[in-house]
């Protein structure tokens, strides 16, 4: 019978807004109904593999476009704020993988799960890689399943610009630090994920290595 694998689940980000992932759509609650995605639903689909998010946002509380705040945002620039965020949404993973729920892809290279049996099998994919402190940060990470990094979600980060700029306004490419950030990444075999990258940011990324990335 045929399987599935999903590129890109926000998982953790559901569960902080309120979505039981443990129920069947139809009664799970939480915002962005109606729902199609919990565990019961990617099971009953044949989903054995997906990309699962860390998902977090810088978000200016007083801009009054910023409607959707919860536990993913952070202020802008705010370093540990955004750290503690995407270890909240690290720290579900880890408890679902504890609870037999799923099970954590390892470093690149290491053994795959068997698909065909077992729980669901989840690498974590960072969607904003502003909760990576600085480069030298990543290792970490890494260690906790971190498989592929997008830089930069729609708002951008201090590592890149986000899609959300208009071409050619200032500093719609990589940073300084984004720059040092790609070089560790290549460094440790993680995806890029260019998915929300500005286009500028993605040509300066295409510069820079010749891993193959995602989106």
């Amino acid at each position: 019978m045929l399987s599935w694998f999903d590129g890109h689940l926000d998982l953790a980000y559901l569960a902080e807004i309120g979505r039981d992932l443990h129920a069947p759509p139809e009664t799970c609650l939480g915002r962005l109904q109606p729902a199609a995605i919990t565990f019961p639903s990617l099971d009953e689909g044949r989903v054995r593999a997906v990309l699962a998010t860390i998902f977090t946002e810088a978000v200016d509380a007083s801009d009054p476009r910023a409607l959707d705040v919860g536990p993913f945002a952070y202020a802008p620039d705010d370093v540990e704020g955004a750290n503690r965020a995407g270890m909240r949404q690290l720290k579900l993973y880890a408890a679902w993988r504890d609870a037999g729920i799923l099970r954590l892809l390892g470093k690149r290279g290491s053994p795959v799960p068997p698909l065909d049996e077992g729980p669901l099998v989840a690498g974590i994919l960072m969607e904003s890689a502003d909760p990576i402190r600085d480069p030298d940060d990543l290792n970490w990470w890494v260690d906790q399943g971190v498989v592929a990094v997008g830089l930069a979600w729609w708002r951008g980060t201090r590592y890149a610009a986000g899609n959300g700029l208009e071409p050619g306004a200032p500093g719609d490419g990589l940073t300084s630090l984004g720059r040092d950030l790609v070089r560790r990444l290549d460094e440790l075999g993680v995806v890029h994920d260019v998915s929300h990258l500005s286009e500028r940011a993605t040509l300066d990324l295409f510069e820079m290595t010749s891993a193959t990335p995602i989106a």
